[in-house]
């Protein structure tokens, strides 16, 4: 998919399983641009994250870009000169843990963007399935605040039109309008809304 988005505006930019140096490496290394990493809960965790993506001395990134020179059309020398600035680290809070420490969290030199999971927030304290509920939302207040005291851009999920607008009039600037599984579930049964059977 990365390879895909060649010749095109599109920035590709990688959810990792967990947050670990060594799952970042192969998304970098073929030219995403970014790595979102999952489960930040402490100041710790946003550490390893922004060193992750930047070669020492600035991090723990490994050597080995063979393909992202080519994905981005320069050479492999002007790809290392400006890799540490160029690839954005994002992360993800999504624990009320996170939430409880997000003025550590969001203190750490090096984060580009910051989004709040509501999925898992709200499985964090029992409430799966309940993005809507209202400790939930007290929660992703919370974690707003905190991300919009830090100065780090924001960003979130929108399940709507609406809630995107709203977002963005609060300062939001990445929405995710989706994921792979709804908006197939959203572009199938727009194909058959209408259809007598």
């Amino acid at each position: 998919m990365i390879v895909a988005t060649s010749g095109t505006p599109c920035v590709p930019m990688v959810r990792i399983s967990a947050n670990e140096p060594h799952l970042a490496k192969a998304p970098m290394d073929i030219g995403a641009l970014g790595i979102n990493f999952p489960m930040i809960c402490n100041r710790a965790d946003a550490e390893k994250a922004v060193r992750s993506v930047r070669y020492p001395p600035n991090g723990d990134r490994l050597w080995g870009p063979f393909h992202a020179p080519f994905r981005w059309g320069v050479s492999m020398n002007d790809y290392m000169a400006t890799a540490d600035d160029d690839m954005i680290c994002m992360i993800t809070i999504e624990h009320v843990d996170a939430v409880n420490r997000i003025d550590e969290i969001m203190a750490t030199s090096g984060i580009d963007l910051a989004v709040i999971g509501p999925g898992d927030l709200a499985t964090s304290i029992n409430k799966r399935g309940l993005p809507d509920d209202p400790e939930v939302i007290a929660l992703m207040q919370r974690a707003e605040e905190g991300i919009m005291r830090s100065g780090v851009p924001i960003g979130g999920v929108a399940r709507t039109a609406e809630q995107a607008n709203a977002m963005i009039d609060r300062g939001y600037l990445a929405l995710a309008l989706g994921f792979d599984w709804s908006l197939f579930q959203r572009g199938i049964a727009a194909a058959f809304a209408g259809i007598r059977r």
